[in-house]
């Protein structure tokens, strides 16, 4: 995950100031999965059951651009 991501950030000469949360300013050359995960963290899968016990809604919380940003890079569907 941090190979591909690095992979591209390098190819497209970008580096995301955001990976950084104790300083916003500071622009990372190498995100690590430390700091990819927390930036998903906001992410939300909430199940809704019947009494039976049986799925009736899942859905998935909206990806702000961070997340959707990382998920592209890596090659794969913001769209789930």
């Amino acid at each position: 995950m941090e190979f591909g991501l690095r992979r591209s950030l390098q190819n497209d000469q970008v580096k995301r100031p955001s990976l950084h949360p104790e300083h916003r300013q500071k622009r990372p050359d190498t995100p690590t999965s430390a700091r990819l995960l927390p930036a998903c963290a906001d992410v939300s899968l909430p199940i809704l059951k019947t009494a039976a016990g049986e799925d009736i809604l899942q859905r998935l919380t909206p990806l702000s651009a961070l997340p959707q940003d990382i998920l592209q890079r890596l090659g794969l569907g913001v769209s789930l």
